[in-house]
C-alpha cells in the first residue's frame, strides 16, 4: 500500500478532510472489500508522523466507526486503529474525552465474544491508555467496569500471553 512509504503518505494525507471522507465513505457501504480496503488504508497511516496527525486531529470521525463495530464484529484492522490511537493518545493528561471515548470502546470489545489475539491486543491497548494517565483514567475505567472486563480474561492459560497481561492490566487498576 502507497501511504505505508512516507511520500505516498504524506501525498494522500496532504488532501486532508476530503481524503478521510472518501474512506470513511466506504466505511460506511455494504461492500466489505470496500469496507477492509479503507480500513487497511487507515491502519496503515499510522506507519508515519503525517498519517498519525491528520487520524488524530480526525479522531471522532474514525471513533464514530469503530463503536459502531465493536456491536457488529472486529477484525484485525480495527483492533490495530485502535491500538495505535491508544498509543497516540498515551502521552500526558491533554485529550481526556478521547481516551475516555477509546476505553469506553475497548471495554466493550473485552466484553463480546472475541478470539485471544484479539482480546490480548485490546488488553495492550487498554494499559497503555491507562498506564500513562492512572488517576484520570482509573477513574473512568472503574465507572466504566472496565476491571469487570479484564478479569474475565486473566484466567486464561493458553496462549499464556493473554493472562498475563490481563493481570497486569488488573493491577493497573488496582
Amino acid at each position: 500500500m502507497v501511504v505505508r512509504c512516507l511520500p505516498g503518505n504524506q501525498l494522500m494525507c496532504a488532501r486532508g478532510a476530503e481524503f478521510l471522507e472518501r474512506l470513511i465513505q466506504l466505511l460506511t457501504v455494504n461492500n466489505s472489500a470496500a469496507n477492509m480496503l479503507s480500513l487497511r488504508v487507515l491502519a496503515n497511516l499510522f506507519a508515519h508522523s503525517v498519517g498519525t496527525t491528520l487520524l488524530c486531529c480526525n479522531v471522532d470521525q474514525i471513533l464514530v466507526h469503530l463503536e459502531y463495530v465493536v456491536t457488529k464484529g472486529l477484525n484485525l484492522c480495527d483492533l490495530l486503529i485502535i491500538g495505535s490511537y491508544a498509543v497516540a493518545f498515551c502521552d500526558g493528561d491533554k485529550q481526556v474525552d478521547i481516551k475516555g471515548t477509546l476505553l469506553s470502546i475497548l471495554t466493550k470489545m473485552l466484553r463480546n465474544q472475541i478470539d485471544k489475539e484479539a482480546a490480548f491486543r485490546v488488553l495492550v491497548a487498554i494499559g497503555t491508555l491507562l498506564s500513562s494517565h492512572r488517576e484520570n483514567a482509573g477513574a473512568l475505567a472503574l465507572s466504566l467496569e472496565t476491571q469487570k472486563a479484564v478479569s474475565l480474561w486473566s484466567g486464561i492459560v493458553e496462549p499464556k500471553k493473554v493472562g498475563e497481561c490481563a493481570k497486569v492490566v488488573e493491577n493497573i487498576l488496582a
